[in-house]
């Protein structure tokens, strides 16, 4: 079962590298200084909002680690709150380029 999550997630990663390269040509939509900018304030975000120690045990449970039920649990709030950040951040990032 730990050999199909393996494969599953190599499979993934495999295929986001290639739509990234299809996408390469198109790099007249990309702007680095926003990525930079969001990426920044992504971690800043985070690193205001949790541990070090919580960071890191969301993604040891990402990555198939098992736990007590109330570590899971704020794992589960941690990537919640991430997917969140990273949302708002995104739609800022677009309205101050847009401006």
């Amino acid at each position: 079962m730990k050999l199909v999550l393996f494969l599953g997630k190599i499979f993934f990663v495999g295929i986001l590298i290639v739509v990234i390269g299809l996408f390469v040509p198109y790099d007249i939509f990309f702007d680095g200084s926003g990525l930079i900018f969001m990426l920044l304030a992504f971690l800043a975000m985070i690193s205001m909002s949790f541990s070090i120690t919580e960071i890191k045990a969301a993604l040891k449970h990402a990555l198939g680690a098992g736990g007590q039920s109330a570590a899971i649990r704020r794992s589960a709030f941690f990537w919640e709150t991430a997917a969140r950040n990273i949302f708002m951040l995104g739609i800022f990032a677009t309205l101050i380029k847009f401006i």
